[in-house]
């Protein structure tokens, strides 16, 4: 079995990077060629705007538009940058600093990459742990739609779908599943480069 030798299948890297050129598309798209209609935001997910903000938090000398006119620090602060995961963002921009690339394109290429070395890592694990069942684990991983998309399925099988409640018990639950939750399915990681 090609999970058992040294070699990784060509339809595994073929899938990983179908998988992890989505960031880097969604922000050419966006940037470029926004669908008719779109609000020029320039996000795919509102993390963006502070995430491609912080890329910046070197050369400003660690200045945030989010201070306000009585913050202690005034403009400029360290102490705006206490979250670890906001210096990943800050290296980013020293990098993106000796590129002439936009600065929201190439923090889609940044979470492309992470994303790349993230579904690498996890074929790397699953080969070492289930090797004869690497692949098929793989592909279930990283196609799957997270335990929301079975719940939803089994609730439906079991009639729950009528109950006057459902929807507003269950959309708790998929906010907290798709949103803010254990992101079981990884393309929901790919936008936050720290997670990947």
């Amino acid at each position: 079995m090609a999970a058992e030798s040294g070699k990784m299948p060509r339809a595994i890297w073929i899938l990983i990077i179908a998988l992890a050129s989505l960031q880097p598309l969604i922000h050419g798209i966006i940037l470029y060629a926004p669908p008719v209609g779109t609000v020029p935001t320039g996000l795919d997910i509102p993390d963006s705007a502070l995430f491609v903000e912080r890329m910046g938090m070197f050369p400003s000398g660690f200045a945030s538009p989010y201070a306000t006119c009585q913050a202690e620090g005034g403009e400029q602060s360290l102490a705006y940058y206490s979250v670890p995961h906001l210096w990943l963002y800050g290296a980013l921009g020293l990098v993106h600093q000796l590129l002439p690339v936009n600065r929201f394109l190439f923090y889609g290429f940044a979470n492309g990459l992470g994303a790349l070395f993230y579904l690498w890592v996890v074929y790397r694990l699953l080969r070492t742990v289930v090797p004869r069942q690497a692949n098929f684990a793989f592909v279930l991983f990283a196609l799957g739609g997270g335990p929301g998309g079975v719940l939803y399925l089994l609730t439906g099988f079991l009639g729950f779908h009528q109950h006057p409640a459902f929807e507003t018990y269950f959309f708790r639950f998929a906010v907290y599943d798709l949103m803010e939750g254990p992101h079981f399915n990884p393309v929901l990681y790919f936008p936050r480069l720290y997670y990947t």
